[in-house]
């Protein structure tokens, strides 16, 4: 995928632009990349009206740069974005360090000022991986554990892209299931004032109506 260009406007009909547009910036270097790449294909957004698009890539910076390259200059604009019609989304890891949970609050108190939509995952976006197959939340303090844990289902999966280039289509047959797992979860949270260790159930079922919308 080009590092510049990402999609060319679509053709606008008396002014207006004929549907919504995805706005999705993670700071992922393959993992979350691929994911979006595959679920894009899989509920046939690419090339439609109703088009996924990925935002400047910022692979190993911080959640805090990644907002800032999204939410200061131009470049929004400079890509159609219509504040009333299309969703910006965010997807990064809390991890476990310390800092980088401080930088995390820190990103998330400009998405929610900037009213964009958060997709985040506390720790890892292995455990929205899982909810793919299991609905388990597990309490996973390492990466590798994560990593370990998706490997029962997915044997070859790996965070460098030599050796894992794409996501099988089973991963993108089961969303439904893992919208299903994670939502029922984070519901139970909120009633008990808990955080939900992901959000990304929230932009998959946005993704997932407007591919419905569109047919």
């Amino acid at each position: 995928m080009s590092r510049r260009a990402y999609y060319r406007p679509e053709k606008r009909r008396e002014g207006k632009r004929d549907g919504k547009l995805f706005f999705v910036a993670t700071d992922g270097k393959n993992t979350e990349p691929l994911y979006l790449q595959g679920l894009e294909r899989s509920l046939n957004l690419k090339n439609r009206v109703k088009l996924l698009k990925f935002v400047p890539k910022c692979e190993g910076c911080d959640p805090v740069t990644l907002v800032r390259k999204v939410t200061e200059g131009d470049f929004l604009k400079k890509n159609d974005y219509d504040k009333d019609m299309d969703e910006v989304w965010f997807v990064f890891d809390w991890e476990s360090e310390k800092k980088r949970r401080s930088d995390a609050t820190s990103a998330l108190s400009t998405i929610k000022e900037n009213k964009y939509c958060r997709a985040d995952s506390d720790l890892f976006f292995e455990q929205w991986l899982l909810f793919h197959f299991e609905n388990n939340l597990r309490n996973f303090q390492k990466n590798e554990e994560a990593v370990k844990a998706l490997k029962k289902y997915l044997p070859q999966y790996s965070k460098s892209k030599r050796e894992f280039p794409e996501f099988p289509s089973e991963v993108f047959e089961n969303i439904g299931v893992a919208i299903k797992n994670s939502e029922s979860g984070a519901k139970a949270c909120e009633k008990d004032g808990k955080e939900w260790p992901t959000h990304m159930h929230e932009l998959v079922k946005s993704m997932e109506n407007a591919s419905v919308a569109r047919k």
